[in-house]
């Protein structure tokens, strides 16, 4: 049985189509392994056939949801210093200038949110229990000498007990963006 007249024919269902159209069209008569060969010879089958493409699964996605910018960066795996490599060039490219945390280790929840706010060389920190930056971590102590006037409020806004931090961070946040709106505008 000869497949061109199949396949060639735009009259038939399987024109020009795949091998399960053609083997629809064909039927028992003809063996799926034969058809797929025969179809290999065609250029118009090869032609329009979709490259498989392996893609990288593992990438870095940030979205910066004040400046709507996005990022994705490919990862060779998701090691911790993959990981790092792909936020030192996200932070190249660009520097947030607000940054929200928590004190905990990766593996717990979040039970204390703190904030930072840089701007003009300066950096601002905000903790809602009114403690400095080095209290926590002395990574972020690290991080204040960078810059020439570092601030933070050494007032308590809420007690031990309480867990609205996040949102006071978010305030925190939202309030020098709008101070800047308000400038700009």
């Amino acid at each position: 049985m000869s497949l061109e007249k199949f396949y060639k024919n735009p009259k038939e269902p399987a024109s020009f189509g795949g091998i399960n159209a053609l083997r629809r069209a064909v039927g028992k008569q003809v063996k799926t392994k034969d058809i797929k060969q025969w179809l290999e010879t065609k250029d118009s089958y090869t032609l329009h056939k979709p490259a498989r493409r392996n893609f990288k699964k593992n990438r870095v996605i940030v979205g910066d949801v004040f400046s709507k910018y996005a990022w994705a960066i490919p990862l060779k795996d998701k090691t911790g210093q993959s990981i790092l490599k792909g936020f030192q060039k996200i932070f190249k490219e660009r520097k947030p200038k607000s940054l929200q945390t928590d004190k905990d280790e990766s593996s717990e929840p979040g039970s204390h949110w703190l904030a930072f706010y840089c701007e003009n060389g300066c950096i601002e920190f905000f903790d809602s229990f009114g403690n400095p930056p080095d209290f926590y971590d002395p990574r972020f102590h690290e991080i204040t000498l960078r810059y020439p006037s570092v601030c933070w409020n050494s007032t308590p806004l809420q007690n031990l007990t309480s867990n609205v931090c996040g949102m006071y961070c978010i305030y925190f946040i939202l309030k020098d963006v709008k101070e800047i709106l308000c400038i700009l505008l």
